[in-house]
């Protein structure tokens, strides 16, 4: 009981910081603060969802329930701003820079989802090879011809 009503204060006190939130530092504080204390983010959601549960079956459309909405759509009006206010000041090389940072690792994250593959960083000890030397019948023929593609991007 005690420790419901501890968390409810916790949750009182984060939403009022939210929702009155200007900045991206004062959400920023807000999160992590709730993220230590509620061990990372899938505790804080879980704890959030708790909350709002809670608040809606005690006074469903009540001052906390309301408040609870308000303060995410705050925090997400805070973000974006901060977001914006980021792609707004950078330069063309910046961008160009990031969008090519962006397409890198979405194709790794493809061909590493896709052909089993990973950073050897990440992974040590890489499976030994078939001892029969068997190929993996799951594997893609090698193409012989190419596919054309790398041929047609422009050098540099």
């Amino acid at each position: 009981m005690r420790n419901a009503r501890l968390r409810r204060r916790e949750f009182g006190r984060l939403t009022k910081e939210l929702k009155e939130a200007r900045d991206l530092a004062a959400v920023s504080a807000a999160l992590r603060l709730m993220f230590r204390r509620l061990g990372g983010l899938e505790g804080f959601c879980a704890g959030w969802m708790e909350h709002m549960a809670g608040a809606r079956a005690l006074r469903p459309g009540g001052r906390v329930v309301s408040n609870s909405y308000l303060a995410i759509v705050n925090m997400g009006r805070v973000v974006e701003a901060a977001r914006a206010s980021r792609i707004g000041s950078a330069t063309t090389e910046e961008l160009e820079a990031a969008l090519d940072q962006f397409v890198a690792e979405a194709i790794d994250r493809c061909l590493a989802e896709r052909f089993g593959l990973g950073d050897p960083e990440d992974d040590p000890d890489p499976p030994a090879a078939d001892p029969e030397g068997d190929p993996d019948e799951d594997a893609d023929p090698p193409d012989a011809g190419g596919s054309g593609f790398a041929e047609e991007l422009p050098a540099g």
